[in-house]
């Protein structure tokens, strides 16, 4: 079985936006934004698979990069079989709604430790870091054992700073490599 990589964006816009700005600032970081990056061979496209701008989508990345700024990526190895799997989970979910409610939850946990019930709707609506770690589960949860770095058991919680963190971890050489 062939292995094939996947790369994981972290971004923010290259126009400036309040929710970016907003979203930059809740989490302390550079990057507002997380998202997919996959070649797929049988289409000749590369693509971006993300949870933005109210819904999740895909786009090819060439169209995608000329209105997104990558801070920093990081590349995962799969197998062509998990590689499919996780392209069909994009398709299957292709047009649900954002979750906005997640992004409030996580802003009153992150600043004041507050645990509210919102935005905990499993895979109804996703954010981007959401999406993305969905996607990407069982690499992450196992780079994260490895690394005994503690995931939020709350999916729609899970912020892209999370998911930035263990992937630096384990990939210590490509943190915050400007692309």
């Amino acid at each position: 079985m062939s292995q094939k990589e996947v790369e994981i964006l972290f971004c923010t816009p290259k126009q400036w936006h309040l929710s970016s700005q907003i979203i930059k600032w809740t989490l302390g970081a550079k990057f507002s934004h997380v998202c997919l990056k996959i070649n797929s061979e049988f289409y000749e496209r590369v693509m971006v698979y993300e949870a933005s701008a109210g819904q999740v989508q895909a786009e090819n990345y060439d169209n995608w990069l000329k209105r997104n700024k990558v801070l920093s990526r990081f590349d995962v190895t799969v197998s062509s079989e998990r590689k499919k799997k996780m392209i069909q989970f994009c398709i299957d979910h292709l047009r649900y709604k954002y979750g906005f409610w997640s992004l409030i939850g996580i802003f009153f946990n992150d600043k004041f430790g507050i645990r509210l019930p919102l935005g905990i709707d499993g895979d109804k609506k996703f954010i981007c870091s959401e999406f993305t770690y969905l996607c990407l589960k069982d690499e992450i949860l196992e780079m994260a054992r490895s690394k005994q770095i503690e995931i939020d058991k709350i999916e729609d919680y899970i912020d892209p700073t999370e998911v930035y963190k263990i992937l630096a971890s384990n990939a210590p050489d490509k943190k915050l490599k400007l692309a």
